[in-house]
């Protein structure tokens, strides 16, 4: 749906900071997008106060933070009481090092967004790599040589464990986090390496397949035979590969419901043998009647989804160790 017609924003474009201002403030960069990005944000804010039930003439006169400080507390509030860091054994949100903290860069950027949404916070970026470039841009972040945002690093522990290929991680000063040397927690005991740019995901390697596999699963006689397989890869090797989200709304990473048939193509009946296979290898919950597929509402920060998928019993399938915490943007309504 076209808004704005041809004759209007052939109008606007003879004037080339209205226009500017007009190109930013369409693409969620508010802050720069002067007078006009303003008063966007201030009916944002007006908006939201009513729909809370808050007197919006107040909302309006309260002072707002500048969101790179928004986001520097939240990063806080994260690492500080949510992310967990340096576990010798197996996965973690992050890892301390003398002169870094390193962050899992998906992880982190989806808790920063869903923690924004619950403090009311307006202008929300509503992509990793815009979240990531504002981050960059007030010196939150350390990018790489290439200027990069995103590391790719290898992390083996002294313990032995090492996840078995490099992650995309975060690099960012431990000053940022906290106040004084004293308040940090123990550095972690072993190394973490970047590796030349940002490379594509490996195959998982045998070591990494076997610690999570599950018995369910191994009734399966030829995995590369069955499609449902693939509903299984590692979490950033299935994030490589998977299509992204048109909404903000529609972004369901965080929890542990990960197998919404929802998207690709749908023509045809191969999607009903894929689901009816997927069914045998009893690995996600039933309602009480027996029904598969249960109805979950999606709300994001002005639209409200209804998305339907399976329920897994054990999330760890699909994150292994690393199981996030549940979205607080979705609820299960009931199983249809």
């Amino acid at each position: 749906m076209q808004i704005l017609p041809a004759t209007a924003l052939n109008w606007l474009a003879q004037y080339r900071e209205l226009y500017e201002s007009f190109l930013f403030c369409i693409s969620g960069y508010y802050d720069q997008a002067g007078v006009l990005g303003e008063l966007v944000q201030e009916a944002d804010r007006a908006s939201v106060a009513q729909f809370m039930g808050a007197n919006a003439s107040a909302a309006l006169e309260r002072p707002q933070p500048s969101q790179p400080k928004q986001i520097l507390t939240a990063l806080r509030e994260l690492v500080q009481s949510q992310l967990k860091l340096n576990n010798p054994n197996f996965g973690s949100d992050g890892w301390l090092t003398d002169d870094a903290l390193w962050l899992i860069s998906k992880t982190t950027a989806d808790r920063i967004r869903a923690w924004l949404l619950q403090q009311g916070v307006t202008g929300v970026p509503d992509s990793n790599i815009r979240l990531f470039d504002e981050m960059q841009a007030h010196g939150l972040i350390i990018p790489t040589q290439e200027g990069k945002t995103v590391w790719s690093c290898e992390i083996h522990a002294d313990s032995g464990w090492t996840p078995g290929c490099p992650l995309t991680l975060l690099r960012i000063l431990p000053a940022r986090i906290w106040d004084t040397p004293d308040a940090r927690p123990a550095p972690f005991t072993g190394k973490i390496t970047p590796v030349a740019g940002v490379a594509n995901t490996p195959e998982p390697s045998a070591t990494t397949a076997d610690s999570i596999s599950t018995s369910p699963s191994a009734i399966i006689s030829d995995p590369l035979a069955d499609p449902t397989f693939s509903l299984f890869a590692p979490e950033e090797e299935s994030l490589a590969s998977a299509p992204l989200p048109s909404e903000p709304a529609d972004d369901v990473d965080d929890i542990p419901l990960p197998v919404a048939m929802t998207t690709g193509n749908t023509s045809g009946t191969e999607w009903t043998k894929i689901q009816k296979m997927f069914q045998k290898q009893k690995l996600h919950l039933r309602g009480d009647d027996g029904v598969n597929i249960f109805a979950c509402e999606v709300k994001g920060p002005r639209k409200t989804r209804l998305v339907k998928g399976y329920l897994l019993d054990k999330p760890e399938l699909i994150f292994g160790n690393s199981v996030p915490e549940d979205n607080p943007c979705l609820s299960v309504i009931s199983n249809v």
